[in-house]
């Protein structure tokens, strides 16, 4: 048993003999096997196939740290009025912390008020936090390759140097052709990123505390 399921050490109070195990007795063979719970780690869905790209771009890029340092990272964060993920709690040993099956895969849900914004940061400096604005001439009105182009230039033009290269990941607004032809036209490059790679970009790690604080 390595996950905490509810009922489930009520039903192992009961032993395939008929005998009662107690509470205490259950507490004290997982203390002794674990030590103590964990909340289990979140992760995205990765195929074998991307758990490779992944590793073949973290090895690319281990060359020329300095340069990749130097990069604009940037992403867009949805500020909900509700969490859209629930970590439960493992019995495991500190080794086994990413483990397949003791982590969390995460699935986003709705909630009831969300809003979009936008930031960057590189080292030394971070851009402006960005609020996106819905397109409105979208079908269901929602965020388009339009409401990125919209933060880039509110965002990333006023920071923007040539000496830097820019990140952004996969989503379909940052890849559109509309988006590749405005950064090609104000002069931005950026890097090649990995798909379903948030965990490797810095500014996951601000948005996390930023949420915190509010």
């Amino acid at each position: 048993i390595k996950r905490v399921v509810p009922g489930v050490l009520e039903n192992l109070r009961f032993s395939r003999f008929g005998g009662e195990i107690s509470r205490t007795t259950i507490r004290r063979v997982v203390r002794y096997h674990y030590g103590r719970k964990w909340r289990a780690m979140q992760r995205i869905p990765l195929s074998r196939e991307t758990a490779r790209q992944r590793f073949l771009w973290c090895q690319a890029w281990r060359e020329d740290i300095e340069e990749l340092l130097e990069t604009i990272f940037s992403d867009e964060s949805s500020v909900q009025s509700q969490p859209n993920y629930k970590r439960g709690w493992i019995f495991r040993k500190p080794h086994e912390k990413f483990m397949r099956e003791l982590v969390n895969v995460t699935v986003h849900g709705k909630s009831r008020l969300s809003i979009m914004v936008w930031g960057a940061i590189w080292r030394g400096g971070k851009s402006d936090i960005i609020v996106m604005i819905r397109d409105q001439t979208a079908r269901r009105r929602g965020y388009t390759s339009l409401s990125y182009q919209q933060a880039l230039t509110e965002g990333l033009l006023p920071i923007w140097t040539c000496f830097r290269h820019f990140q952004q990941d996969n989503a379909r607004i940052h890849s559109s052709e509309s988006t590749t032809n405005w950064l090609l036209e104000h002069g931005i490059s950026w890097i090649d990123w990995p798909a379903h790679s948030p965990d490797l970009n810095p500014i996951e790690h601000i948005w996390k505390q930023l949420k915190l604080n509010i």
